[in-house]
């Protein structure tokens, strides 16, 4: 069974590839084919991004709930911090899964700091 491209989109983009040049990515494009191969994989690597997408969701609404709570001597302390952390947490975890069943390291950590504000995304 094939990924549809917005699957294909969510899977590069979940492990931190670019979803352009894919000249270039040649180990993602062949872990498409292998993994389409295996009808019980597709069904967990939709499973997976279906669990993405909640937890996207989620943070959206948990960032929108943050407040600022103290001025420490580093930093800005906002209260929801810890709920925002365990879903990056849960984000993370199932990137790693995913990863798994590609049998790739995500190159970048799409729930990193500069990812969640739209910063500079850093190579892993």
């Amino acid at each position: 069974m094939a990924f549809t491209d917005e699957e294909r989109f969510k899977v590069r983009t979940a492990l931190g590839f670019s979803t352009t040049g894919r000249d270039y990515q040649p180990e993602i494009e062949s872990g498409f084919d292998t993994v389409a191969a295996d009808a019980a994989a597709v069904s967990r690597v939709q499973a997976i991004l279906a669990d993405l997408d909640e937890v996207f969701e989620q943070l959206q609404q948990a960032r929108g709930r943050l407040k600022y709570e103290e001025l420490d001597r580093r930093s800005i302390v906002y209260a929801g911090q810890r709920e925002v952390e365990s879903l990056r947490a849960t984000g993370r975890r199932l990137v790693r899964e995913l990863g798994i069943v590609f049998g790739l390291e995500p190159v970048r950590d799409v729930f990193g700091e500069t990812a969640q504000l739209g910063g500079r995304a850093l190579r892993g």
